[in-house]
């Protein structure tokens, strides 16, 4: 499980390559809804929880609710990892190099806080 407890506020419109670390990992994300982070972590259908709310008490909350469904949050990981590794592979930046204009979008856009 990666536990990202970022600023909400501040990362509204931000990335964060330790999310996109966890998701290649295949790791479970504990991270603060209503932000850029949420929104990713939904966009490559990772898993995890998405909390609302400050502090150690929510934090242990969604912790509680990752353990609960282990198994289940798990798999989807591990679907999310794959997911993610095959759309960011060296093969797939080479067919987005050689592919033109009219076919180099990505599978999966990155969202950011205007989404």
């Amino acid at each position: 499980v990666t536990l990202i407890p970022y600023d909400r506020e501040h990362y509204r419109g931000k990335s964060s390559g330790i999310l996109w670390e966890a998701l290649n990992a295949g790791s479970m994300v504990l991270c603060p809804n209503d932000c850029w982070l949420e929104k990713e972590l939904a966009a490559w259908q990772g898993a995890g929880v998405a909390y609302d709310g400050e502090g150690p008490d929510t934090i242990a909350e969604a912790f509680g609710k990752v353990v609960n469904a282990f198994a289940t949050q798990r798999a989807k990981a591990a679907m999310a990892a794959k997911q993610f590794q095959h759309a960011n592979s060296l093969e797939s930046l080479y067919k987005l190099m050689t592919a033109g204009p009219q076919q180099s979008q990505r599978a999966t856009p990155i969202l950011n806080g205007k989404n």
